[in-house]
């Protein structure tokens, strides 16, 4: 980096919201709590063994009873869909046609299909942000200053440590 004339002044990350995606998120999702937690989850999940996914599911139940909780799922199969849409309403980004309205009994809604730029906004928005890992999660949370927690195997930890973004708000 050096011999191109690079240099790194600061080892923050950095992220920039998009105006026009902040414009889309008030117009559709002004309904939203002002607290809330964020978890992603995305196909890590499906690698976790039954007593994983029992934990993480009551990890679920218990948080949204005392926090308002939104659920954003990555692509691909994720194989904990089937048991979250029990008790879960999953509204396909792709498929809304109008504002998003918050169910205040329930405290707890999911979005699958969000684009990165409005998946930013709810990051930016949030109390925490849990996932699995999950890069844009992680440090999109980091250059915005946002607490991240990891969900992980223990014997994950060594694995990501690499990937912890220097200057963040973080823990497993």
């Amino acid at each position: 980096m050096e011999n191109l004339d690079f240099n790194i002044l600061h080892k923050k990350n950095i992220f920039y919201l998009d105006e026009n995606s902040g414009k889309q998120f008030n117009s559709i999702f002004f309904d939203l709590p002002k607290n809330f937690l964020l978890m992603h989850i995305d196909d890590k999940s499906n690698r976790l063994n039954y007593k994983q996914r029992t934990m993480m599911l009551d990890f679920i139940n218990k948080a949204k009873k005392t926090k308002n909780l939104i659920i954003t799922f990555g692509l691909g199969n994720i194989e904990l869909n089937k048991e979250l849409e029990k008790f879960l309403n999953i509204i396909d980004y792709n498929d809304r046609i109008s504002p998003i309205k918050w169910d205040y009994s329930n405290n707890i809604l999911g979005f699958r299909n969000l684009p990165l730029n409005l998946l930013a906004y709810f990051i930016a928005k949030s109390e925490a942000n849990i996932s699995m890992h999950s890069g844009s999660i992680v440090h999109i949370s980091a250059a915005l200053d946002k607490c991240i927690i990891d969900l992980l195997e223990k014997h994950k930890n060594d694995e990501v440590d690499r990937w912890i973004p220097v200057v963040s708000k973080y823990q497993k």
